[in-house]
């Protein structure tokens, strides 16, 4: 299968203030920024959208998963999948729409994404 992994335009202002803090010394670094930044996109691809601790929110808008790739980075994104012939499943995008320093849901109750 396909899969692409895309921030969403509505990612824009908060991808820039993780880019931002990310950066900031000590310690921070603009190309740390861009290599976790490629880092997310590669792992959300190779894991077909589903990365392990991905959890399943039906209280976000849009409602979409959530997953920690690291301390002070948090995703919620969304998996599109288009069909082929017969209805295989040919192409998967996975959509990021916003990056969080602290978990955005107070509760997290998982639901399996298999």
């Amino acid at each position: 299968m396909n899969v692409r992994a895309v921030f969403h335009r509505s990612a824009e202002t908060s991808l820039k203030e993780w880019h931002s803090r990310i950066s900031q010394p000590p310690g921070g670094d603009p190309s740390l920024a861009l290599f976790m930044r490629d880092e997310i996109l590669d792992i959300l691809e190779k894991k077909e959208g589903f990365p392990e601790g991905a959890i399943f929110r039906t209280d976000l808008t849009p409602q979409g998963w959530v997953w920690q790739f690291a301390a002070g980075t948090w995703l919620h994104y969304g998996v599109r999948d288009s069909s082929g012939f017969l209805g295989i499943t040919r192409r998967r995008e996975v959509v990021i729409f916003q990056i969080y320093q602290d978990c955005p849901v107070s509760k997290a109750s998982q639901l399996p994404h298999r």
